[in-house]
């Protein structure tokens, strides 16, 4: 046995070579060589194969968290904003009872369209105060337009159109009238407005100024459009489906199927078509309307005078107009006592013209006055 300086033997040296020969991964040199476990090498292979999955995964979650956070930080709010106006205007027509069941599926589909022109634009705003801002202005006009319509159908029956705001600085007038018609259903259409006031106060603390890329205003683009032609693209299609033409979204000369037209398209979308009609259709007359009416009027041949003419010549004329009231109540009696006595007694005494009716739409208080005062 021969005994190396530093105390090795050579049986130590072979002793010791054969156990680290025998751990996996553990190699000799060309002299000794050492048949490694091919199983313990597999398992090797298999769990660093393991770990690189899990680290990919782990890095692949964490992209897709962050950005799932920053879609819901974009869209949350034009999302919430759009259930909310599909349930509002579904309970308009429900609580008014405008033809509420039949074309509930139209009405859904229009509410989701124009709120993809509505809400989402905010999107695109880089700060979160203009967002917010953004969002507060359109649902306070969509608030408006709720609490106004609401508010009149239950008083007249009928709608407000674009029209209508030529009168607006005559509201002050009716404010004895609009409290009878208050309700707490009202209140509903106020929860927008605290949902985004809730929103900046409480969630937009976490969120952060951020401006979207390229790449992400073009998909938030793509994805808008397809909502929106799949919105109204489904209103169309049933509406052509249903009745055979689409007319009847667009054609308010119809004043009688107002309540149809509402109860399809949703009362906001019906008042921003009144609003678009109003203000892109002329309210002049052309020259080829003044040239017709011209010429009519030097081919006019007026009737000839009857015995009537000239009756009140010299003399007071007392012009009364009785809102919301028809001829009906004249002579009519109920267990023989008259419903209108004096008016009954008048009609007797004067000149009472019982086949005159308003030429103008449903026959509204301000078509009669026009038409009495021009007769």
């Amino acid at each position: 046995m021969q005994v190396r300086p530093d105390g090795e033997t050579d049986i130590t040296r072979r002793f010791g070579r054969r156990i680290l020969g025998s751990i996996p991964g553990r190699g000799t040199n060309s002299h000794y060589p050492v048949q490694l476990n091919r199983e313990a090498l597999k398992w090797r292979k298999l769990v660093r194969y393991l770990k690189g999955c899990l680290t990919i995964s782990k890095g692949i979650t964490i992209y897709l968290l962050m950005k799932f956070k920053r879609t819901v930080e974009i869209v949350w709010l034009p999302t919430v904003l759009t259930i909310l106006l599909i349930v509002e205007t579904l309970l308009f027509n429900w609580w008014l009872d405008i033809a509420w069941g039949s074309f509930i599926l139209s009405c859904v589909a229009a509410s989701i369209g124009l709120s993809v022109v509505l809400f989402f634009p905010a999107v695109f705003f880089a700060q979160r105060n203009s967002r917010y801002l953004y969002s507060f202005l359109i649902s306070l006009l969509i608030c408006l337009i709720f609490i106004s319509q609401f508010l009149y159908y239950r008083y007249s029956g009928g709608f407000l159109q674009a029209s209508s705001l030529a009168y607006s600085d005559q509201a002050i007038d009716l404010v004895s009238t609009i409290k009878t018609l208050l309700t707490y259903k009202l209140l509903f259409f106020v929860v927008p407005l605290l949902v985004i006031v809730g929103g900046y106060f409480l969630i937009g603390a976490e969120e952060k100024n951020g401006k979207l890329f390229v790449r992400e205003k073009i998909t938030i683009c793509f994805l808008m459009l397809i909502i929106f032609c799949g919105g109204y693209g489904t209103l169309l299609i049933s509406e052509q489906f249903t009745f055979g033409s689409i007319g009847g979204l667009y054609n308010e000369s119809d004043m009688f199927n107002l309540s149809s037209l509402v109860a399809k398209v949703g009362i906001v979308n019906f008042y921003l078509e009144s609003l678009a009609q109003y203000t892109l259709e002329p309210r002049t007359a052309s020259p080829a309307d003044l040239a017709f009416l011209t010429q009519w009027a030097k081919g006019r041949v007026l009737p000839p005078h009857g015995s009537d003419f000239g009756l009140l010549k010299g003399k007071n004329l007392i012009f009364i107009q009785v809102e919301s009231l028809e001829n009906w109540v004249i002579g009519y009696t109920i267990n023989g006592i008259e419903v209108a006595p004096n008016l009954t007694k008048l009609s007797k005494e004067g000149t009472y013209f019982m086949n005159y009716y308003s030429q103008d739409g449903e026959g509204n208080t301000a078509d009669a006055e026009f038409s009495t005062q021009n007769s």
